[in-house]
């Protein structure tokens, strides 16, 4: 395994963290051409128009010290933008970021998440505007719930946000209990929108069993079903039930529209399998996990462009944020162990899953253009 930070001429920027007494700070360098050694300072939760030019510090970040701040705001080689100022709220604190020069960020998708107001009441908006600031240019917004509640507020927000959102509407294995025809027919209907990209997350869940396992397998196949029938891939939920998973697939055709495996938990025999029935394989926070070893193999296996990254907000926050409430600015923790994973530049991991998320989805995000 490659260390996670390796020294090229290829960065322009790197971010800079540090410690200015007792205050948290976010940093963003100036280009190399401009000046190597500047780097721009705001404290957190210090005075917002302070800004402190320090030289003197490598363009290194070291990954550790990373974690032990809980950066949530990493800058990359992507795509450039102009240095300026914006404000961002996080678990209550305010935390501004300036920049005195040109820096260029990472673009990516978190091609999973859930911004239900029941899990963000400040509302879908400020969460976005966080995860933007943090970089993160595409969003697959999956509504799913006891009822259609949530997936009509997701293709709600699909539409009004076009440019950076697209949902996935479904039935959840928790809830196939709840399935009928009617609720049949009218996610159907809300399906057919051009604003779903895929029917999901749909699947199995045996760890839990909140459904029986036979409906479960039901109401999966029925809801392959109405993925082929639309002609769109499907998102699939599958925990402890590996082997049902794949035989329902197979069984049920799921090769026609292929799809994606979120928040990927299983192993390298499963992924392979999944592969060859034209899944993509979705990291999550799960990654940066030190037990979790059979993902990291499959992470640091898996062919580049049958890879995809999310959050599965609000769930399963990525190190270093352990135990706190997960959202789409925190992605950019996966991407970077993914990419530490595989000995490559998170870059390069960057512009791969969101070139596979947007092919794998038929939707094209606006990257601020």
């Amino acid at each position: 395994m490659a260390p996670a930070c390796q020294e090229d001429e290829a960065p322009a920027a790197r971010a800079q963290l540090g410690l200015l007494g007792e205050l948290e700070v976010h940093g963003v360098p100036w280009t190399r051409r401009e000046h190597a050694l500047a780097t721009a300072f705001v404290p957190r939760g210090g005075d917002e128009d302070a800004r402190f030019a320090l030289a003197g510090l490598t363009d290194e970040v070291e990954t550790r010290r990373e974690e032990a701040l809980g950066l949530r705001v990493p800058v990359g080689d992507i795509q450039p933008s102009v240095g300026g100022r914006g404000e961002d709220e996080v678990g209550g604190t305010h935390a501004a970021y300036a920049t005195l020069g040109p820096a260029v960020m990472l673009a990516l998708a978190d091609a999973h998440c859930h911004l239900d107001a029941s899990y963000f009441p400040e509302g879908a908006d400020a969460v976005l505007a966080r995860a933007t600031a943090a970089g993160v240019v595409g969003f697959v917004v999956v509504g799913v719930g006891t009822d259609l509640t949530q997936a009509r507020s997701a293709v709600d927000l699909a539409r009004r946000r076009p440019e950076i959102v697209a949902a996935c509407v479904g039935i959840h294995p928790h809830d196939a209990v709840s399935w009928s025809e009617a609720a049949h027919d009218e996610l159907r209907g809300l399906a057919r929108q051009t604003e779903v990209v895929a029917v999901g997350e749909i699947g199995l869940d045996y760890h839990y069993d909140h459904s029986p396992r036979d409906v479960q397998r039901d109401v999966f196949a029925r809801l392959i079903g109405l993925a082929r029938e639309l002609g769109k891939p499907i998102v699939v939920h599958t925990r402890e039930a590996a082997e049902d998973t794949l035989a329902i697939l197979e069984r049920e055709g799921a090769r026609d529209v292929g799809g994606i495996i979120h928040c990927f938990s299983e192993d390298r025999p499963f992924a392979a399998r999944a592969l060859d029935l034209g899944f993509d394989v979705s990291l999550s926070g799960v990654v940066t996990f030190k037990s979790a070893l059979a993902v990291q193999e499959v992470a640091a296996w898996a062919p580049l462009d049958r890879i995809l990254v999310e959050t599965d907000s609000p769930y399963l926050a990525p190190v270093p944020l352990r135990g706190k409430k997960c959202e789409p600015a925190n992605v950019v923790h996966t991407a970077r162990r993914v990419a530490e994973l595989r000995g490559i530049p998170v870059e390069e991991v960057a512009m791969a899953t969101l070139a596979n998320t947007e092919r794998r989805f038929g939707k094209r995000f606006a990257r601020g253009e």
